[in-house]
């Protein structure tokens, strides 16, 4: 299960990195994404077709009764994922890049707090310093998260309807990040399982199709309007977001179930420790400088990391 812990965090640092280099190389986004969403659906369909993943028949899997909750479940968040993608594009427009990331980032606190306190389902029993360590994932990812760049003030806006635009858009990325994460874990609790592991790949396939639907057409309509266009960057750009990027959620199941739906544990580790590789590739491949604030986020984040899991550390020697 640490094998694909690990597995899991290269494949969201691959997708940073991909994103990194998107403004590095003008990729135009949006296109690019709606590519990475039919590269997701293939990737799964290669792997599942070649038998490199666990999977039972896939039409007689859609047909079952036993599924179908897990085919609306995907049919919504597949949707989600193009309507979260918009609205941390406003929100980056209006509110400034810190603040969406830092929303998005620290959205991961909704699932540790729904675990802990409405479903009651930590995978071990939280002491006063695992408690500690939630509290400073949340601090690290706020002092990784810090550029000294100049962040809107939402009282610049002239317009009222962008002023609260730019108030309301970071707390809706927030819940909606949130939200993505915290259902992810719901399929795969062990008291529910909508989702059964040999399962996870036909769900994850599922989901990026949906997405994919809805952004080909979102894609064909600005098309016709003569607003947008596809450009070989941005099916090259997609291609190379596109294979992480389906590991990146089949991975998270995988990895939520084998920890058997401890978000808890999950979330926090996961979070902080793509922050931390994720700032050192930045410094190393696209040159950016760390602050001495975000320095201190990275050693914030790894004293996080040991207290959240030092239960685990212990037991694995």
């Amino acid at each position: 299960m640490v094998v694909l812990f690990i597995l899991w965090i290269l494949a969201n640092v691959a997708i940073f990195i991909n994103f990194r280099a998107f403004s590095s190389y003008n990729v135009p986004t949006f296109p690019a994404i709606v590519v990475n969403y039919v590269v997701c659906v293939l990737t799964g369909s290669l792997f599942i077709l070649m038998g490199w993943i666990e999977s039972p028949p896939v039409f007689e899997t859609l047909q079952s009764e036993q599924f179908s909750t897990a085919l609306y479940i995907a049919m919504g968040m597949g949707s989600f994922f193009i309507a979260s993608f918009y609205i941390m594009g406003l929100t980056t427009q209006l509110s400034g890049v810190a603040v969406a990331t830092l929303s998005a980032r620290i959205s991961f606190v909704i699932p540790v707090l729904v675990n802990l306190f409405i479903w009651k389902n930590g995978g071990k029993d939280y002491d006063f310093l695992n408690y500690l360590g939630l509290f400073l994932a949340i601090t690290a990812v706020g002092l990784v998260s810090y550029k000294p760049s100049k962040i809107a003030d939402p009282t610049e806006y002239k317009d009222d309807k962008k002023k609260y635009l730019a108030i309301l858009l970071p707390i809706l990325v927030f819940l909606v990040s949130g939200m993505i994460d915290t259902t992810f874990n719901y399929t795969v609790r062990e008291d529910v399982q909508i989702v059964l592991p040999n399962q996870q790949g036909i769900f994850s396939i599922l989901l990026f199709g949906i997405a994919g639907l809805t952004g080909i057409t979102i894609f064909t309509i600005q098309f016709l309007r003569k607003k947008i266009t596809m450009t070989k960057r941005s099916i090259i750009g997609g291609i190379c977001l596109g294979i992480p990027n389906f590991f990146s959620i089949f991975l998270l199941l995988k990895v939520l179930s084998g920890f058997k739906g401890d978000g808890a544990l999950v979330f926090p580790v996961f979070n902080i420790s793509v922050i931390l590789i994720a700032a050192i590739a930045s410094y190393f491949f696209f040159k950016e400088k760390l602050s001495p604030i975000n320095k201190l986020g990275l050693v914030v984040a790894i004293f996080a990391i040991l207290l959240i899991s030092y239960q685990e550390v212990q037991s694995a020697f």
